[in-house]
């Protein structure tokens, strides 16, 4: 069974914007996912125009995405305030967020 991992914020300072920057970590976070069999939940607006945008492609090229659930959109919630903690180890280095 593939693991979910959920994309909710993603963000580039104002002063770069409109150069295609923010395309760079989306494409690198997807091309991840397929490399490590997760399936991509895209709570980020960005990831999920991109999503919408390129889905297609993302899903040929192996990816694999669902739509977000009220229950992801309410993980996410109670994270950005620091009522959850979130853990994932991403090659060797260990992240977490509360």
């Amino acid at each position: 069974m593939d693991t979910p991992t959920g994309f909710f914020h993603t963000e580039v300072d104002q002063e770069f914007s409109g150069r295609g920057l923010a395309g760079l970590p989306v494409r690198e976070a997807l091309a991840d996912s397929i490399r490590e069999n997760l399936t991509v939940v895209p709570v980020c607006p960005l990831f999920a125009r991109h999503l919408r945008m390129h889905g297609d492609e993302f899903a040929a090229n192996g990816g694999v995405f669902r739509q977000p659930t009220p229950a992801d959109i309410a993980l996410v919630t109670r994270a950005s305030v620091g009522l959850v903690s979130i853990e994932r180890e991403d090659h060797g280095i260990h992240h977490r967020w509360e």
